[in-house]
């Protein structure tokens, strides 16, 4: 009576006695003990489930055949028999989309294997197998039946054939997986090259210095980056590892657990010592192991007075056993740490107990402690970079003088950078890349370049990550977010990225399972339940959408306001347009703010443009807007009437006109790009063209060709009559960024299907639409334009169908709406028989 709910070849596990287990049971349920509806929430891993699975209706057995039937398919062809570029795409294909034949990836398969495969895959529960028994019986059959008994074989020696075939499958697929697990060791960090772990040293002596052990990790770790030749394991991750394993990042702990932190880590050699005395009386003593063996590659004892002096001694002993156990040649003399730090041991101090405070948020302490430090020391270089973290630049929120302060402290640190280790000034050069120069595309190379040589660096991981997800590159953040959560496997503020990214790029069911988990362990964090909700509708699943939505409103009663909006956009993801728009017009009579309140109206102008209803919705339009229409609002195109057509071309014109009075590149950037995608769509592509050369020579400056990028080209590309060039910007476009739940989403999603028609690929236009309507039917514009392509498919029925549906919908439109008269004239003629 079990019913597993996620079947798949993660879950099937061949032991080395050639066992096989069916494995995590977490999505179980028990016959009639718990329902699933589509009020509820859906479970699974979406390509392996049943079309009631998808649909978020009650599953039983055969539902965990369906998903059999799939790992059966996969097993034996390599392919997924549902497959899409993203989760709606994927949704549609099990509900309607039959998957192609085995032949047609593997020949000599006997007709049998296809019978059994259809019958598990069949969409309707009644027609699959109504047990595993049944199921089971018929592959014994095909394991010992004679040709002509029902299962017709495709050539001589079917039951040995068969025998062998099935038989091959599995060992291929159990051979694919110690391939891919052994392929995962080899590229575990650290497996093949020789990195170091430094451990921070352990004050044996009542000092009156309480951050020694912090501020002498953090002398060697900027002198070994700078000196050692080889890579240096970031502190954070062998923090990280610490907690995992002993529960406490910090404190005291054995030589045996800082063996095991340094194994963990794949450091191949490690660096720990001790400390002992006063300011006036001290010494260090460290020692350098080989984590493989356990073997000491060389210890010593350093005296001195000054810290920075303690830390030079340790470094001039350790690098030239480093060389050797990496080797390699070492003859430079390494850089005093001084040198590129500060003289000062007390702005040091000042500068350790700032930067210990600014991840912990007390920011009116980490700026007190780093004026400090760069008071006693105005040419600490580092010290006046960590101010200008604290004081924030023109992108970072939260900070506490947002902008120009932070850039003039960023500024001094860079007039100094000869006084910066290498990975320092690669950190301040991509920090005022981003934060001061609106320069995206040198911020994003700069992180790039700190990750390949330090890909345990946590914080550029992450900032390199949300660089990405801002600029709509989701499909290239999602592989380095993955990597820094392997790293990081209970870092939130990684998991939240590369949720994101998931999302971003089309992958939400993915993403939806991720922040299930961190909602778990936040259970005071509404905004999880909230992302979940918006990611729910771009799965056109509008029910367990606003289940999730009430679940944020429980666990934050201050995202009323934005459940009630969100719960507006269900009735429209159900296709009730007319109800969306009544629940927005009444939150807007409540007390709400003036930025609430022009989202909410947005969002009226937009569902009013869908109803065809133009004139109010350029109405409400102007009332969110203002006089002035800003170009780059695509939407706003389609509410246009003929006058207005040609005042916004004029406008255009003007807007390129200013574009001398613009400081940045970026911002001219910005103007050519709204003057393409306004122009395209008004085809007016000899006011677009300038402004695409224009734009194509900066994009490289500002930050790379992202998915925004390639849309407007693909919409320039159609204007200008290149539906193949349309076509591949908005595939490109698709891979690196897809946003299912938005309007931007919808117009490229018809932007394509038109590229489709154009070359004459009537299939993939209907499919594409299809798509689009299932996932948001109260886009009707999208039947509009599937009528057109079933007539040029000759399938006047399904023509007639689709624009009855358009019409209804349209009932209320303004009569003048071109697509109104053209629908109403083609059903005219489709009924008449013309």
């Amino acid at each position: 009576g079990v019913v597993h709910r996620d079947i798949k070849p993660a879950n099937i596990i061949v032991t080395e006695n050639n066992q096989v287990k069916v494995v995590d049971f977490g999505l179980a349920k028990l016959r009639e003990v718990t329902k699933v509806t589509r009020s509820g929430t859906t479970v699974g891993t979406l390509s392996y489930m049943s079309p009631e699975q998808v649909r978020g209706d009650d599953v039983d057995a055969r539902s965990d055949i369906f998903s059999l039937g799939t790992v059966l398919y996969e097993l034996i062809t390599g392919h997924l028999p549902f497959s899409g570029d993203h989760d709606a795409a994927i949704v549609y294909a099990i509900t309607n989309e039959d998957p192609s034949t085995i032949a047609k990836y593997r020949s000599g398969v006997p007709d049998g294997v296809q019978r059994v495969i259809d019958r598990a895959l069949a969409k309707n529960p009644d027609d699959r197998y109504q047990n595993a028994a049944a199921f089971r019986d018929d592959i014994e059959a095909l394991r010992h039946h004679t040709p002509g008994d029902g299962y017709p074989v495709s050539s001589s020696g079917g039951k040995r054939r068969e025998a062998m075939l099935l038989a091959a499958a599995v060992v291929i697929a159990v051979a694919a997986a110690v391939f891919m697990w052994s392929q995962q060791r080899s590229t575990t960090p650290g497996a093949d090259e020789q990195s170091l772990a430094i451990f921070d040293f352990q004050d044996l002596s009542d000092s009156d210095n309480p951050n020694f052990a912090a501020a002498m990790n953090g002398l060697l770790q900027v002198g070994l980056v700078e000196s050692a030749p080889c890579r240096v394991v970031s502190p954070q991750y062998l923090y990280d590892l610490r907690r995992q394993l002993f529960g406490s990042a910090r404190g005291p702990i054995t030589p045996d657990q800082v063996l095991e932190v340094a194994r963990k880590s794949g450091a191949t050699v490690l660096l720990s010592g001790q400390h002992v005395g006063d300011a006036n009386d001290q010494y260090v003593t460290w020692q350098l192991v080989d984590t493989r063996n356990g073997a000491s590659l060389g210890a010593r004892r350093v005296d001195g007075t000054a810290m920075t002096s303690l830390a030079d001694g340790v470094i001039a002993g350790v690098v030239p056993l480093l060389a050797r156990q990496c080797n390699t040649e070492s003859s430079e003399v390494p850089t005093p740490v001084a040198k590129i730090t500060t003289e000062s041991e007390d702005a040091y101090a000042h500068y350790v107990s700032g930067m210990d405070a600014l991840p912990k948020m007390q920011i009116e302490h980490a700026r007190g402690e780093l004026e400090a430090a760069v008071a006693l020391d105005s040419t600490f270089a580092l010290g006046w970079f960590g101010l200008a973290k604290v004081y924030g630049g023109e992108k970072t929120g939260g900070s506490l003088q947002r902008g120009k302060p932070g850039c003039e402290a960023g500024d001094r640190a860079w007039a100094l950078r000869s006084r910066l280790g290498i990975k320092d000034r690669m950190l301040l050069e991509a920090w005022l890349a981003r934060e001061c120069r609106n320069d995206i595309q040198g911020a994003i190379d700069t992180h790039r370049e700190i990750v390949a040589r330090w890909p345990d660096d946590r914080g550029t991981i992450t900032e390199l990550v949300d660089m990405l997800r801002w600029i709509h590159m989701s499909g290239e953040a999602v592989p380095i977010a993955e990597e820094g959560l392997r790293r990081y496997p209970e870092d939130r503020r990684l998991a939240e990225a590369l949720a994101g990214a998931l999302a971003g790029a089309g992958q939400l069911e993915r993403a939806i399972g991720l922040v299930r988990e961190l909602a778990k362990a936040e259970p005071d964090n509404g905004k999880h339940w909230d992302n979940i909700g918006g990611w729910y509708l771009g799965l056109g699943m509008p029910d367990s959408a606003e289940a999730a939505f009430e679940r944020s409103v429980a666990v934050d009663p201050s995202l009323l306001l934005w459940s009630k909006l969100s719960k507006a956009q269900c009735e429209y993801f159900r296709g009730d347009v007319e109800g969306a728009i009544d629940e927005l017009r009444r939150l807007e009579q409540t007390e709400i703010s003036d930025e609430f309140r022009r989202r909410i109206g947005n969002n009226v102008w937009r569902m009013l443009a869908e109803l065809g209803r133009r004139d109010a919705a350029f109405e409400k339009f102007r009332s969110v807007t203002g006089a002035h229409v800003p170009p780059g609002t695509p939407n706003y195109v389609l509410l246009l009437p003929d006058g207005g057509r040609s005042q916004l071309i004029s406008q255009l014109a003007s807007e390129r006109e200013r574009l001398a009075d613009a400081r940045t590149p970026i911002e001219i950037f910005r103007a050519h790009w709204a003057i393409v995608g306004t122009a395209s769509l008004l085809d007016s592509v000899g006011v677009a063209r300038p402004s695409v050369a224009a734009a194509e020579d900066l994009i490289n400056e500002v930050f790379p060709a992202n998915s925004w990028w390639h849309n407007t080209l693909g919409m320039f590309a159609f204007a200008d009559d290149r539906p193949a060039d349309a076509l591949r910007h908005l595939h490109d476009a698709d891979r690196m960024a897809v946003y299912p739940p938005y309007w931007a989403y919808r117009e490229s999603r018809r932007f394509i299907a038109r590229a489709h028609r154009a070359l004459g690929d009537y299939e993939n236009a209907a499919r594409v639409l299809n798509d689009l309507w299932r996932l948001s039917p109260g886009h009707f514009l999208a039947q509009y334009e599937l009528g057109l392509v079933y007539e040029d498919m000759n399938k006047p029925g399904e023509a007639a169908s689709a624009y009855t549906i358009f019409l209804d919908a349209w009932s209320e439109a303004d009569a003048d709406v071109p697509q109104l008269i053209d629908a109403q004239q083609r059903l005219a003629a489709i009924q008449s028989g013309r």
